[in-house]
């Protein structure tokens, strides 16, 4: 989908606050990804209580197990409704924007944005990894995750009251490895993009755990059958 300056001026806000607060039930496919970023920031952890900054609220899952595990969680989301939930049970829920975060430099040890970028416009994204990079401490870590290869054309909707064009869940750009890795190179020294697709092995049967073999191959191989991420 071609960017317009309507489409790159383009408010998301009604998208996520309907999302986060009237149906929170449809960030449940996003379990299996975010299992797989809170076994990354495990695995890679100096210490067990990790300062740890998560971009884009979702229903508040990465933030309730990131508090279960002991680690120093914060939230940041443009939705004040939604952070109020998750503040509601211990957790630090600030309100603010990739492109400009309200925080000192080099405080967090992780920062994670899975399914972010991709809703960003090339400006805001310059600024927003930037940010990300201003507020990592030596040696943090960034760890994400965006679509892979996304027809962006496929899910382009139609206001029928205004005719404005969109799409369905406000994405402006879609990645390819390299990509990716350019716009990470220009900000961290040491940049790996991996192309996998994440899938639920858990409390399945067997033909369960097959199918969700060959759709994990399926996205490593970059088939869009399987909703390959990066």
């Amino acid at each position: 989908m071609a960017e317009s300056p309507e489409t790159s001026a383009f408010d998301q806000s009604r998208i996520w606050s309907h999302a986060q607060n009237v149906r929170p039930e449809s960030f449940e496919p996003a379990v299996p990804r975010l299992r797989y970023l809170l076994r990354q920031v495990d695995r890679l952890a100096k210490s067990n209580h990790p300062t740890v900054l998560n971009i884009g609220l979702g229903n508040g899952y990465f933030e309730r197990e990131a508090k279960r595990l002991g680690w120093e969680i914060v939230s940041l989301d443009p939705d004040a409704e939604a952070l109020q939930r998750v503040a509601n049970e211990g957790i630090r829920a600030v309100a603010g924007r990739i492109e400009q975060m309200p925080f000192a430099d080099e405080c967090f040890d992780f920062i994670v944005a899975s399914e972010v970028l991709e809703h960003l416009t090339a400006d805001q994204r310059q600024r927003g990894v930037a940010e990300i990079a201003r507020i990592l401490r030596p040696g943090g870590r960034f760890l994400g995750t965006v679509p892979y290869r996304e027809d962006l054309r496929l899910r382009e909707c139609v206001c029928p009251q205004c005719g404005f064009q969109f799409h369905q869940f406000g994405h402006h750009e879609s990645f390819t490895q390299e990509k990716m890795t350019d716009e990470l190179a220009a900000w961290f020294t040491e940049v790996s993009v991996r192309r996998t697709a994440f899938v639920d092995f858990r409390r399945r049967g067997f033909g369960g755990r097959v199918k969700s073999l060959i759709r994990w191959g399926f996205g490593k191989a970059g088939q869009q059958i399987a909703d390959p991420k990066l």
